[in-house]
């Protein structure tokens, strides 16, 4: 689910991370949520905005990827964004 504010532009798309929706976000942000196993049919037929606090999808193993999971991008200004300060967690490797 989306987190709150008004609706946002959504995209949904198949790549190499598999089944993948797009949201944006104020400011430059946004969040890429991939390896989804289905996302909600709205977005699935291809509705372009998605309301805070409504699912976009379910976790999955689509795309080059071996498990179930969610796979989350930050990105900022087209840059990818380390997502460990966002959540207040410590970063890999560093």
């Amino acid at each position: 689910r989306r987190g709150g504010g008004g609706p946002l532009p959504a995209r949904c798309r198949r790549g190499g991370t598999g089944l993948e929706v797009d949201l944006r976000h104020p400011g430059g942000w946004m969040t890429r949520y991939a390896h989804l196993g289905t996302v909600t049919p709205a977005l699935a037929t291809g509705r372009r905005s998605v309301a805070a606090g409504e699912a976009i999808g379910r976790i999955g193993r689509t795309g080059i990827t071996y498990g179930t999971h969610l796979h989350l991008e930050l990105w900022l200004n087209g840059i990818r964004q380390d997502p460990a300060p966002a959540f207040r967690l410590e970063s890999c490797g560093r």
